[in-house]
Formats: structure tokens, C-alpha cells, sequence
């Protein structure tokens, strides 16, 4: 027996099953990469999305507590016009006090 001797037709069978292997493969890898890929993008989505609801969240947290802060600032302004009311009248009442007392 003799060495196995290819003929054309057998080396170009070769060719083409090794052609359409590495093709084969590269489909393969390229598709899972786009599987990474995909599942990647829908994570990082999902990441976007809960910050922008933390955001929102915030944002009417912040206005709230802004609200909270107006309306206090507003009941402190009353009081201390309140105060400065009161003042003013011991102030004259001490005044007239202080008129009686001297004799004036």
C-alpha cells in the first residue's frame, strides 16, 4: 500500500469544510457576543432607570421640604412681627410709666 494520494477535488473539499468551519465559528462567536452585549446594555438601562427615579424622587423630597421651609419662614415672620408688636407696647407703657413716675 501506498501513501494516500488527494486529488483536487478532495483538497478543495477540504478548503470548503474548513472555510465553512471558521465561518461557522465566527457566526457563533459574533452571536454571543451580541447576547453579552445585549444583556449588558439592558443592565446598564436598568441602572439609568433607577437613578432617574432616585432623581425624581429627590426632586419631590426637595420640593417638600422646601415647601416645609417657606411655611415656616413665614409663621416665624408672624411671630416675630408679633414680638416687635409686643415690644413696642411695653415700650410705650414704660414710657408712660417712667412719665408718671418723674412727674412729668
Amino acid at each position: 500500500m501506498g501513501e494516500p494520494h488527494l486529488d483536487p477535488n478532495d483538497w478543495l473539499g477540504i478548503a470548503a469544510t474548513s472555510i465553512l468551519t471558521g465561518i461557522g465559528s465566527a457566526m457563533a462567536w459574533f452571536n454571543g457576543k451580541e447576547k453579552v452585549i445585549k444583556r449588558e446594555l439592558g443592565d446598564r438601562m436598568a441602572t439609568i432607570e433607577l437613578v432617574q427615579l432616585k432623581h425624581a424622587d429627590l426632586h419631590s423630597t426637595h420640593k417638600t421640604e422646601l415647601a416645609v421651609i417657606h411655611s415656616n419662614q413665614d409663621h416665624l415672620s408672624s411671630r416675630l412681627d408679633e414680638l416687635r408688636e409686643g415690644i413696642q407696647s411695653m415700650d410705650e407703657k414704660l414710657d408712660r410709666v417712667l412719665l408718671a413716675v418723674r412727674g412729668d
